[in-house]
């Protein structure tokens, strides 16, 4: 190779390095000055990625500095590592103000007890999404007024959320019982989802009735409607006056025990011009409440026009409704509807969970409730129906372990703890037989998904040899299973086959 083509291979290398050194830098402080403090909290996959990507980008500069072909290239690395250094320290700054507001005492500091509290997280850190985070504080305010719960209801608001894990773990930190957040999608086109996420009918938790638990089960539930040009006062403003605020107001009444003031407020949220999906998930909470206020009959017919087979909140309603009405076959359907459209609803699989249980099918059932344990590992309600499938078995020592792993993680439920104690003095005084198990086949038949293989986990295989039978890869099916542990299967665990 002559120097010539030498010196031009160099250039070429340089100049593509010089991109690999600028482009990170320029991106994260895109993504600083759009996203502000919210930038912190994207997945942690994402975030770990962005500093690989800026490590790499230091890197490339440095090796720049180093070795340049030109002095137009060492200007170019000096350009592109102050870049990077000062969007470092431009997201350090933001972060350690960010921190100290968190660690101040006053944001983060929990609703006091008897409050139902509703916190607020804006869509972003822009001046609309602030200015819409501001109006659905005022306007809750108003209708708190206006419904004479003052004293009742509070609210608060935090620094933007971008997933319902970060917004569930701040309602929870803070014993909240709702929380509003939003956040951006799409890539082009970008448009505002808004979210209203209930942390479930927490003081209405008084009873092991498996029914009443499925209850709280389904109150546990996120409400999701992108901006609607609903009046003339504009999409984001019209969508929270007349939908978020009193949508958030039903599920923190319905949380506090007050049922028919739920009702009233999710009939509210219904106005006309919503999509069809929205539509049905308020009309399969406002039938929630009226279960809630002993009133299945006025409750079935607003189950009916709820889309149980389209929507599943109304699926997961209305087996729940059936299951109050002992309408074992109905629910089944119902729940069955549920878990064809969502093979993750851990409320799903415990609702057939109940039924099998009822028909004393109780490995089946077992098999079901680990397999929403799996999905949910953290919800002490599935304990408690695991708990009640041990004392069917006359399993006492298993139903006591079961009852404590319950008290240790029911969240907003913790109400329960001390019905728990007293079933847990009962099963010591007077423990319970056996009862007759029905006769079923050794491994439970999978439910069938539309356009979706499934496996029924059967005594020792592991995750390598059920990947293998189906020709997939280990990590698509743990993905796929949001299996948090690749080597905790369980016996009669359904499974979702992802596609070749």
């Amino acid at each position: 190779m002559s120097d010539s083509e030498r010196e031009n291979c160099q250039i070429a290398q340089a100049f593509s390095l010089s991109i690999v050194a600028l482009f990170s830098p320029v991106l994260y402080w895109v993504g600083l000055l759009t996203r502000g403090v919210s930038f912190f909290y994207l997945p942690m996959a994402k975030l770990a990625g962005t500093y690989l990507l800026m490590a790499a980008a230091a890197v490339a500069a440095v090796w720049l500095l180093l070795r340049p072909p030109r002095v137009l290239f060492r200007i170019l690395a000096v350009v592109a590592l102050l870049v990077n250094l000062g969007g470092i320290i431009y997201a350090g700054r933001l972060w350690r103000a960010d921190a100290r507001l968190l660690t101040s005492g006053t944001l983060w500091t929990p609703f006091e007890e008897g409050k139902l509290g509703i916190v607020i997280a804006p869509a972003g850190d822009s001046a609309q999404a602030l200015a819409v985070a501001r109006t659905i504080e005022e306007t809750i305010r108003q209708q708190v007024s206006l419904a004479g719960l003052d004293g009742l209801i509070e609210t608060r608001q935090v620094t933007s959320l971008s997933t319902v894990k970060a917004a569930r773990h701040v309602a929870q930190r803070m014993q909240a019982c709702v929380i509003i957040w939003g956040a951006e999608e799409g890539s082009e086109l970008r448009h505002t989802k808004y979210y209203v996420t209930s942390l479930g009918a927490r003081l209405a938790a008084s009873s092991l009735e498996p029914s009443a638990l499925m209850m709280l089960l389904v109150s546990d539930t996120t409400l999701a409607l992108a901006e609607n040009s609903l009046t003339s006062e504009g999409p984001a403003v019209a969508t929270a006056k007349q939908v978020i605020v009193p949508a958030a107001l039903g599920f923190a009444t319905l949380a506090g025990n007050q049922p028919l003031y739920a009702a009233s407020f999710f009939q509210v949220a219904q106005v006309s011009q919503l999509q069809p999906a929205v539509q049905s998930q308020l009309a399969a909470n406002y039938a929630l409440a009226l279960l809630y206020a002993n009133r299945a009959d006025l409750a079935a017919d607003a189950v009916a026009a709820a889309d149980p087979a389209g929507n599943l909140q109304s699926a997961l309603v209305a087996g729940t409704l059936a299951l109050v009405q002992n309408d074992s076959a109905a629910a089944e359907d119902a729940f069955l509807a549920a878990r064809i459209l969502d093979a993750h609803s851990a409320q799903a699989y415990c609702g057939l969970g109940i039924i099998e249980a009822s028909r004393a099918k109780l490995d089946r059932a077992s098999a079901l409730y680990n397999q929403a344990l799996t999905l949910e590992p953290g919800w002490g309600i599935i304990q408690l129906l695991r708990a009640q499938v041990f004392e069917l078995r006359g399993d006492v020592e298993g139903a006591r372990t079961a009852y404590d792993l319950a008290g240790s993680s029911l969240g907003p439920f913790g109400n329960l703890r001390g019905v728990i104690r007293q079933r847990v003095d009962q099963l010591a005084a007077a423990p319970p037989a056996p009862v007759a198990t029905a006769t079923i086949a050794a491994t439970p038949s999978p439910m069938s998904v539309p356009g979706q293989r499934q496996h029924v986990v059967t005594r020792n295989q592991t995750i390598r040899e059920i990947a293998g039978i189906y020709g997939v890869s280990e990590e698509d099916l743990i993905q796929l299973n949001k299996l948090e542990d690749r080597n905790t299967l369980f016996i009669g665990q359904v499974l979702v086959i992802p596609d070749e």
